[in-house]
């Protein structure tokens, strides 16, 4: 029982309902925790982020970028440490 362990439920639950074979990738844990703790945020910076969203060896691959990013990138912020 906890807030992830609900999370997962509450988005994830419907779809097994519905095909008890259903699968799903699981996304790093640091982005459920930070926005549940935000504090335990000790280093973040704003960048400019691509994502590579094609199917293929570098799916969801991001690169970040302080300046010059390409077109069709966003402005994101980017934790480097956390409080362990």
């Amino acid at each position: 029982k906890g807030v992830i362990p609900d999370l997962y439920k509450a988005v994830l639950g419907p779809e097994f309902d519905k095909d008890p074979n259903h699968h799903s990738f699981t996304w790093d844990s640091l982005p459920a925790l930070f926005l549940v703790h935000p504090d335990l945020v000790t280093e973040s910076k704003e960048m400019w982020v691509d994502v590579d969203a094609h199917f293929g060896p570098d799916y969801g691959r991001s690169m970040g970028y302080k300046k010059g990013a390409p077109v069709g990138t966003q402005k994101a912020k980017v934790v480097f440490a956390v409080d362990q």
